[in-house]
């Protein structure tokens, strides 16, 4: 095994704050020789936008949101903010940036470390597909994958991820393992314990178990019946442990973090046990939560992960990733997100949850007394005991508050939108918009994360998937009595925008990221940003179609948390369809909308069918009538746009 996490060649354990961030060297366990970074010297720093560039930006995607007159004082007000503040705040930024790997990253990491609200608003989740296996087998199976997956990258064998555009940052792969969030009362901490973590942690009925599953030299203890026996033991001790679920700790990391810390500090300072046992858990390699639940519907199951319901709420440690397991078998995944995005989750979760598994040359050597099974256990006051008892009820509450829906849409997929030639993620964007706007009479405010881990460091940017040519081929496909002509080729614009404002976005030319990097900049000097300031941008930030493209098989669905009054929608296409897992507030308008959508999808492919055989109609501006502008609902509440996977 490797010598342990390394910053600039030093192994240790290692608390991730922004003074300590690492620039041009990588923290790995086994240096710059390891196959798993083999390209990272080829990788690009990201670049900063000019200003120009980004307000121009904001101008296309907030004109169809307003009327000519709003959109006149909006464009006056960005002309003096080029001109003042925002010119002054850009050459700030250009100054802080020229010795970071990343301009954007730590004000992108702090966007969820310093936010004081549940992790419930931001840790995404997955929904495996339903295997026939015993929860113990299923668990077994899905703990052993990632031990051997933990070995590769341990050991820098893993191999780097690449696309056809080129190789993709690998700086999240050491993060994925033994790291945890650190509630604080100031920010939270991000901290990594790779380099000792030797266990993982098991969760039954609220209540808490170290599980030993390497040895001293870095080889696996345990075998898959080894798991089986030791997950089905410790699923009989916490079943006997009549107090877990009103001693059940981990039920606090999903309260706002305020309350959390408050509760975290006063124990560790109250008992040295306290502060011993929240360490093993900080430091586990993974957390595996074993539910006493069964036969849950596909949106009982979206639930369990994003929120747990009655029975499982208790039984949940949000500060860390963790495998939740049914009784039945059924599966899924939810992730803290500072650190770890879809993509690296992804490609994660579906190597290690698919049929075969992942294996490694690690040495697997089965030691029944070094896989030992220890209770995790705190010594609780009084106060911490209601703190408990109102959280289990709160997470209830929360999950209660939100409507859970989903399609899985057969009739066709990505070879079909291709033969028409669209992307097939522009194409799903275009049904998405249109869907809106027939539901609703007026146009969306979409938001969809796009990676830009083809930069050093690089994370998730953002696509604002809206400009006047979207909103006059959204218009002219819902016009009554429109052609097929006109529809078809409404699509294939909008499919045409949105790859290329996605492309910007990939390329680090989004809007959203370099006004965080400018905000940032007015807040250490005392300030505000005079263009947070027009009413555009209320506008601008009232999302209400939240989206992003995540999955892969087994991966059936990728949730997260729905936004304002509005939308999240995770998706994924594939070769025979398409997968949907939809959040709303109201569960009336999400029904609402998956009928419309799935109606809008067939109609999309019959219309292209239609076309194949004449010529296709070019559709002018006056046949998609510009003039008129919908109106964003008042109603429509401001939502953070870094909340999205």
């Amino acid at each position: 095994m490797g010598q342990g996490l390394a910053i600039c060649g030093q192994p240790k354990d290692y608390v991730l704050r922004e003074t300590e961030m690492p620039q041009r060297e990588l923290p790995v366990l086994l240096g710059q020789d390891a196959r798993t970074l083999q390209n990272q010297h080829r990788l690009p720093r990201l670049p900063i936008p000019t200003l120009k560039d980004t307000c121009e930006q904001y101008l296309k995607c907030v004109a169809p949101l307003l009327s000519e007159a709003e959109f006149k004082i909006t464009e006056d007000c960005v002309a003096r903010f080029m001109k003042e503040d925002g010119a002054n705040m850009h050459e700030k930024l250009m100054k802080y940036g020229e010795n970071k790997v990343s301009y954007i990253e730590d004000f992108y990491r702090n966007t969820y470390l310093e936010a004081r609200y549940s992790l419930f608003s931001s840790n995404p989740s997955f929904v495996l597909e339903h295997s026939c296996d015993s929860q113990v087998q299923v668990a077994a199976d899905l703990a052993m994958s990632c031990l051997h997956y933990h070995h590769s990258i341990s050991e820098g064998t893993l191999d780097p991820w690449t696309t056809k555009a080129g190789p993709l940052c690998m700086q999240q792969l050491p993060l994925l393992f033994a790291s945890a969030r650190i509630v604080s009362s100031g920010p939270d901490l991000s901290e990594s314990f790779l380099a000792s973590s030797q266990h993982i942690v098991v969760m039954a009925s609220g209540a808490l178990f170290k599980l030993q599953v390497l040895g001293l030299n870095g080889e696996i203890v345990v075998d898959r019946s080894t798991l089986r026996n030791k997950l089905a033991e410790i699923i009989r001790l916490g079943k006997a442990n009549t107090q877990a679920a009103a001693e059940s700790l981990g039920v606090l990391t999903t309260a706002e973090r305020d309350a959390w810390a408050a509760t975290r500090a006063r124990l560790e300072s109250a008992s040295e046990c306290n502060r011993q046992m929240l360490r093993l858990v900080d430091s586990a390699l993974f957390v595996v939560c074993l539910d006493s639940l069964s036969g849950l519907s596909a949106e009982q199951m979206m639930r369990n992960v994003m929120y747990g319901l009655s029975g499982s709420a208790h039984n949940r440690w949000l500060d860390k990733w963790s495998w939740i397991v049914c009784e039945d078998g059924q599966a899924g995944f939810n992730w803290e997100h500072s650190l770890l995005d879809g993509h690296t989750m992804q490609e994660f979760v579906a190597t290690v949850a698919s049929k075969s598994g992942f294996t490694s040359d690690a040495t697997v050597a089965p030691d029944d007394e070094q896989a030992k099974i220890m209770p995790i256990s705190f010594l609780l006051d009084s106060d911490a005991k209601k703190t408990i008892e109102a959280s289990v009820k709160g997470a209830v509450t929360v999950g209660d508050g939100f409507a859970y829906g989903h399609l899985e849409y057969q009739r066709y997929g990505t070879s079909s939108m291709k033969q028409f030639k669209c992307s097939p993620d522009g194409y799903l964007q275009a049904a998405m918009a249109i869907s809106w706007f027939k539901q609703y009479g007026s146009l969306g405010v979409p938001y969809e994360s796009v990676l830009t881990k083809s930069f050093e460091h690089g994370r998730v940017f953002v696509a604002r998937n809206m400009n006047c040519a979207i909103a006059h081929a959204v218009h002219a496909f819902c016009e009554p009595g429109a052609s097929a002509a006109i529809k078809t080729s409404a699509v294939s614009t909008i499919s045409k925008e949105v790859s290329e404002i996605c492309k910007l976005a990939a390329s680090g030319k989004d809007i959203d990221r370099p006004i965080l990097g400018l905000k940032n900049m007015a807040r250490q000097a005392g300030k505000s940003l005079s263009l947070c300031e027009d009413p555009a941008y209320s506008k601008f930030q009232a999302l209400n179609l939240v989206t992003s493209h995540c999955g892969r098989a087994p991966i059936r669905f990728f949730c997260f948390e729905a936004a304002a009054d509005g939308f999240s929608v995770g998706y994924f296409a594939k070769e025979g369809g398409v997968q949907f897992a939809i959040t709303h507030l109201q569960d009336s308008e999400l029904q609402s909308f998956i009928a419309v959508l799935t109606a809008t999808l067939d109609e999309m492919y019959n219309i292209f069918g239609c076309t194949a055989q004449e010529p296709m109609g070019i559709v002018s501006k006056a046949e998609m009538n510009p003039s008129r502008r919908p109106r964003l609902s008042e109603s429509a509440a401001a939502a953070l746009p870094d909340r999205a996977a």
